[in-house]
């Protein structure tokens, strides 16, 4: 994806990611909690990783948030969104 969202299959293959942390986060409509956890990644003291974010299909600012994360270069990050998995029990 464009808008410095990484390709996935891309960055996390490149021979320079070997060996690397991947701090993986799964996230659904979780835009008020990941400020914090961004900055915790900012404040590490090993700088020798990647955040790779899978967004459950949030409905809320969560891809917005990741994509402006993205825009600061401040860290790699890969996000994935795909389809909601969760399903409406009826009602």
């Amino acid at each position: 994806m464009g808008d410095g969202i990484k390709d996935l299959k891309e960055d996390l293959r490149r021979e320079e990611t070997a060996g690397s942390i991947t701090i993986i986060t799964p996230a659904y409509n979780r835009a008020k909690l990941l400020p914090r956890l961004y900055e915790s990644l900012l404040h590490q003291s090993v700088r020798d990783f990647a955040w790779l974010v899978v967004d459950d299909g949030s409905t809320d600012d969560t891809e917005r948030l990741i994509r402006e994360y993205c825009g600061q270069g401040r860290i790699r990050i890969a996000y994935v969104k795909q389809p909601s998995t969760r399903h409406s029990t009826g009602g």
